[in-house]
């Protein structure tokens, strides 16, 4: 038996499952946002965390592999919103059942926590719940520390800082931990890497929130590398020469896409991500670099449970079946 923990819409961990199920093994797929299961109850002793999943009765540590793919377990599969209704009629204080409210939520923080760190250390896993959302600063120095080239860093909250720093060269911009993706009813909101803008950027008199600046890198194309267990996967993007995408390719251009292919990156800049990659204790992430036009690669960022189908597919690599060898086997 395998365990998944994803939410329904991931298309990936559909892809992987068929090749899970190809090889003779049950998948046990726990998506954040399907009403369907709910946690009974942990046996520490007897090694059991048990949960119902679609009627069915499953212990999660008779599992022999466990994916962090996304998200996972969710506050509903415990019943915090039932408890909340519960204390409004204990409390009559409002703040009393903020308060209490509160420390449910870190109580069943504590047990989701324990379950990730149970079925981690039994199981053969892929992915980290407590290594998931990486802090891109951390990891920039990280990338340095290891001799890879990282742009020029900037974070200021300072409109004065960004005009100085743009006087002598183009910068751009971009979130400091994960970006926005929402959606209502009526729009979607995103948020990507962009070019700062002099022209705005010089009206602005009001204090930013701190905002990080890197140089902008005149480049040659980008390299999108998935890692899985040692090995690299990795695809040159050739997003450069069109406007839409030169900045961000995530701006994808379905008129004229950006050409793909495989790529080898150097044995050199192999071996310093396999170092960062194992200080980071990941076992699998995707990878950005860029390639200036002097052929020197910069490191970006690293997505710990990033996309693979955008590189699987236009080069050919077969990901999903390799991830699900990995967990099968």
């Amino acid at each position: 038996m395998v365990v998944i923990f994803s939410k329904s819409t991931d298309a990936s961990t559909t892809d992987v499952i068929r090749w899970i199920k190809y090889y003779g093994e049950e998948a046990i797929r726990i998506n954040y946002d399907d009403p369907q299961i709910k946690f009974c109850k942990e046996d520490i002793i007897k090694n059991q965390i048990i949960f119902t999943i679609n009627n069915r009765i499953i212990n999660l540590l008779d599992a022999k592999s466990v994916w962090f793919r996304r998200n996972g377990l969710s506050y509903n599969m415990f019943d915090v919103d039932l408890i909340k209704l519960f204390n409004n009629n204990v409390f009559s204080e409002k703040k009393m059942n903020g308060f209490v409210y509160y420390h449910i939520k870190e109580e069943i923080n504590t047990l989701i926590e324990h379950i990730y760190f149970s079925l981690e250390h039994k199981c053969k896993a892929l992915g980290s719940y407590f290594n998931s959302n990486l802090n891109k600063l951390n990891v920039l120095q990280i990338a340095q520390k290891n001799g890879l080239k990282i742009p020029c860093t900037y974070i200021t909250n300072n409109i004065k800082d960004i005009i100085a720093w743009t006087h002598h060269g183009s910068y751009i911009t971009k979130a400091l931990s994960d970006g926005i993706y929402f959606a209502t009813t009526k729009n979607a909101y995103y948020t990507y890497t962009e070019k700062i803008d002099n022209n705005y950027i010089s009206n602005i008199n009001r204090k930013l929130c701190c905002s990080l600046l890197q140089e902008q890198i005149k480049k040659k194309y980008e390299v999108r590398s998935f890692y899985l267990n040692g090995d690299f996967y990795s695809m040159a993007i050739f997003s450069q020469s069109n406007s839409k995408t030169c900045i961000d390719f995530r701006k994808y251009d379905t008129k004229l896409p950006n050409r793909y292919i495989p790529y080898k990156l150097p044995d050199e800049i192999e071996c310093a991500l396999r170092k960062i990659m194992d200080c980071l204790k990941l076992n699998t992430g995707s990878i950005d670099l860029m390639v200036d036009e002097n052929n020197k690669f910069y490191f970006l960022e690293i997505n710990p449970v990033g996309q693979f189908g955008m590189v699987s597919e236009p080069c050919n690599y077969l990901l999903e079946k390799r991830i699900a060898e990995f967990l099968v086997f």
